[in-house]
C-alpha cells in the first residue's frame, strides 16, 4: 500500500521571475506552490535583482543519458536535470554518481553565472584523447539554482554525444 505521507526529499526554493516558489521533490514527482508572501533567501542569485523577468526552467527527467567521448561512456545515469534559459540551447545536468570521474581531471578554469553561481570545470581524458574544460558544475550555487547542486553538464560540440533514451 503506497505511504499517505511520503517523505519529502531536498525541499528547494527557487526565484522564478519575482516570484519566490517552493519545490517538494516527493518520491519521483516534482510538486510546484507559489510562495505567498515575503522571502528572505541566504545565498540569493543577483542575476534576477538585475533582470527580474529571467526564467530558468528545471525539469527532472527520469530517462537514461550517456555521454560518449573517445567512443568511451564517460557519464550515465537514469535521471537528469533539463535547464531550459532563455537565449542559450537547453542544457542536461547529469547527477555527480553518474560520472566516470577515472575519464576526468579538474582545472583551474572557473565562470560566473548571475543566475546560477560559480561553475567550476573539467578535462575529459580517454586513452590518447584529451578536451579541455568539457564538463562543469556549480558546487555552490545561488538559492535559485540549488536543484543542478551535484549535478555536472558536458558541452556537446567538446565530447562525441550526449543521448538520452
Amino acid at each position: 500500500m503506497e505511504n499517505a505521507n511520503p517523505k519529502i526529499i531536498n525541499p528547494i526554493v527557487l526565484r522564478i521571475g519575482n516570484y519566490p516558489v517552493l519545490i517538494l521533490i516527493v518520491r519521483s514527482w516534482l510538486l510546484t506552490f507559489k510562495v505567498c508572501g515575503k522571502m528572505s533567501l541566504l545565498n540569493p542569485a543577483p542575476g534576477f535583482l538585475k533582470y527580474p523577468g529571467r526564467i530558468l526552467n528545471y525539469k527532472t527527467i527520469e530517462r537514461k543519458i550517456e555521454v560518449i567521448f573517445n567512443s568511451k561512456i564517460v557519464a550515465s545515469s537514469n535521471r537528469f536535470i533539463l535547464l531550459e534559459e532563455e537565449n542559450y540551447a537547453p542544457v542536461m545536468y547529469v547527477p555527480r554518481d553518474g560520472l566516470l570521474f577515472e575519464f576526468m581531471e579538474s582545472t583551474k578554469c572557473s565562470t560566473y553565472c548571475p543566475f546560477k553561481g560559480k561553475a567550476s570545470y573539467w578535462n575529459i581524458k580517454v586513452c590518447d584523447k584529451n578536451v579541455e574544460n568539457a564538463v562543469w558544475s556549480y558546487s555552490d550555487p545561488f538559492d535559485e539554482a540549488v536543484i543542478i547542486k551535484n549535478y555536472f553538464a558536458f558541452y556537446s560540440d567538446k565530447v562525441g554525444t550526449i543521448k538520452a533514451y
